[in-house]
């Protein structure tokens, strides 16, 4: 399971993001994920949050995939979990994330 936040403030965004297994303990336990933030890149009258929340929804493909690559299981289940539904809906559509695993709108 992954999951990503971002936000945008004074024209800067950030985003972060968690890959656990899903299990409350785990979710919960420091040791049992794997997370990662980072500023986003880009022109700053512009700045969105779908776009900032794209930024950790991404870095959660490339986590994933990397992983999966490195332990050789590919057909893992992954599911990826954000709060803005326009990056849900769009997501849904694409190739890379339809093999990575299924998106969710949570509010």
């Amino acid at each position: 399971m992954g999951v990503s936040d971002a936000s945008v403030k004074d024209g800067n965004g950030r985003h972060a993001w968690i890959i656990t297994t899903g299990s409350n303990t785990h979710f919960l336990n420091e040791q049992m994920m794997i997370k990662g933030m980072g500023p986003v890149a880009g022109h700053l009258a512009v700045m969105s949050s779908a776009q900032v929340e794209l930024h950790g929804q991404t870095a959660l493909a490339i986590m994933t995939r990397y992983l999966t690559n490195l332990h050789n299981v590919p057909n893992i289940p992954v599911s990826f979990i954000c709060d803005n539904q326009e990056i849900v809906q769009g997501c849904s559509s694409q190739q890379l994330c339809r093999q990575l695993g299924k998106h969710r709108f949570v509010s």
